[in-house]
């Protein structure tokens, strides 16, 4: 084996190792100096197989990566944290009647405990609330 490609697979090994390092960063700070090394190995892979464009490609993108991660290290306020709004409404109560049954007591049945006003008129609306459905005598005064 040439000493040569062998010096020039090692970099260019390390070189994607060290990319593919950089997508499994988590932190800014980690990904940008993972970035600078991956820039460094390329340029040096570059120049041992004399590949001008990706000579080229790391020379600039470089400079970028190391202002980047200067920028993050001077950064004072946190990065925002998203926190998206919840709304939690409780499930309605649903009645379960047998077949046959009113759902509704009628209003001579009714006591005064079911909390709403009863008539000796007919004529009720049937409303829901938390306790179930009740009669309500809209006639009442």
């Amino acid at each position: 084996m040439n000493p040569d490609t062998f010096a020039s697979d090692l970099l260019g090994y390390s070189a994607a190792v060290a990319v593919l390092l950089t997508f499994l960063a988590q932190q800014l700070h980690t990904l940008r100096a993972l970035a600078i090394a991956s820039n460094l190995l390329f340029i040096a892979y570059a120049l041992v197989a004399w590949l001008p464009p990706v000579l080229s490609l790391h020379l600039l993108l470089l400079p970028i990566n190391a202002w980047r991660l200067w920028q993050a290290t001077r950064a004072t306020e946190p990065a925002p944290v998203r926190c998206e709004p919840v709304l939690v409404l409780p499930a309605p109560t649903l009645a379960s009647f047998r077949a046959g049954t009113p759902p509704v007591a009628p209003a001579a049945q009714r006591t005064s405990t079911d909390g709403l006003a009863s008539s000796d008129r007919g004529g009720g609306d049937l409303y829901a609330t938390s306790a179930g459905p009740r009669a309500f005598d809209s006639h009442a005064t």
